[in-house]
């Protein structure tokens, strides 16, 4: 027998999707000596974070695919699994907040980050969506 994803599972799948994907289009951070214009936006980080695979700045981008795992889960009924994911996910987006510079060119000049983004909160937004979906859909879906 096949199980089908409930209702929760889907609506909450949607609404991390739309809130992840706007939040590709908006801004993240900002740095010093830099107007509003120079600020990285959602898509350009999603596209270059993996630069950073020998740095423990690497920790907040790792999240994009612990997403995209708990979803994985989520969708094969490892609700463990899925919880744990995307706990560990909501808690790397988190992660950036701890770094004061961030490399903005290819020869290795940092900047500091003056500020975030509507696109920054907005990807966390959608790791927490997530993580409540999860917890939500499966306290829907018990036999209680």
């Amino acid at each position: 027998m096949i199980k089908k994803l409930s209702i929760s599972n889907i609506l909450f799948f949607v609404i991390t999707m739309v809130i992840f994907v706007t939040s590709l289009t908006q801004k993240i951070y900002f740095v010093e000596g830099s107007n509003d214009s120079d600020a990285m936006s959602g898509f350009l980080a999603l596209l270059l974070g993996w630069y950073y695979m020998f740095d423990l700045r690497v920790i907040p981008w790792l999240a994009n695919p612990l997403l995209f795992l708990s979803f994985i889960f989520t969708s094969t009924y490892k609700i463990k699994k899925a919880k744990i994911v995307g706990i560990i996910a909501f808690i790397f987006s988190l992660s950036f907040l701890l770094f004061d510079k961030i490399l903005v060119n290819e020869g290795g000049f940092e900047k500091e980050i003056i500020g975030y983004g509507s696109g920054y909160w907005l990807w966390v937004f959608s790791m927490f969506i997530n993580v409540v979906g999860i917890f939500i859909s499966e306290y829907l879906n018990s036999d209680n």
